[in-house]
């Protein structure tokens, strides 16, 4: 799915974490609502998505934010 979202214009990054205890949390940052939207919509992953569901998580949940105030990077090196 990288090489599908990381070319549609708009897409900024994303990046996964995983802790001790195996809960993962992946973040996909875009430009805008709109480039969200043409990435929920890609035909490609809405049947990634429904797979995924059916076949792979037995629990999850989704949460889609708005950054409010971003802060940094900071150099902290001197």
């Amino acid at each position: 799915m990288y090489g599908i979202v990381s070319q549609l214009p708009g897409f900024l990054s994303v990046k996964s974490f995983r802790s001790d205890d195996g809960e993962e949390l992946t973040v996909f940052r875009f430009s805008s609502e709109d480039a969200l939207e043409a990435w929920r919509t890609h035909p490609e992953h809405v049947e990634a998505m429904k797979r995924g569901h059916a076949e792979f998580y037995v629990s999850g949940f989704l949460e889609v934010c708005k950054v409010i105030r971003q802060v940094g990077p900071f150099d902290n090196s001197q």
